[in-house]
């Protein structure tokens, strides 16, 4: 496994953590990476495992890239957040930023209390179209 700095101008970086859902492991979610610096891309995506657990890995990127996104659709229900009213299929975005100070990081976050991280959506498609989708990696 590479942690440390490949060359003076590039890092890789390894994520990891768990995510919860009011105590209990969020299993089966995709959470992934992102940057304003590549729109449009998902550098990593990976599932989380029964109990929540993720590990994601940026790749090589360039070392001015300071931070990455990583965001997550799903169902855990956000305190003070309301879903859509009369949607088909209400979701929440959480997206949080990382700061890549190190070659390893370790964040852990509970769904239930990322409001202000977080917003409501709605979809028409049922869940296999949104939340069990398959990513590519990208790095």
């Amino acid at each position: 496994m590479k942690l440390w700095l490949l060359q003076k101008n590039v890092i890789d970086v390894h994520i990891f953590g768990r995510i919860t859902c009011i105590g209990d492991g969020a299993d089966n979610l995709h959470p992934y990476l992102h940057s304003d610096d590549y729109p449009g891309t998902i550098i990593n995506s990976v599932k989380t495992n029964k109990s929540g657990e993720y590990h994601l890995y940026t790749g090589n990127l360039p070392a001015t890239l300071k931070t990455v996104k990583l965001s997550i659709k799903h169902q855990c229900r956000i305190a003070e957040l309301p879903p859509i009213e009369g949607c088909a299929f209400p979701y929440y975005t959480t997206t949080t930023t990382i700061y890549l100070r190190s070659n390893l990081i370790s964040y852990d976050f509970e769904l239930f209390e990322m409001r202000f991280y977080s917003t409501a959506n709605c979809s028409d498609h049922g869940e296999s179209k949104l939340l069990n989708c398959s990513f590519e990696n990208i790095s």
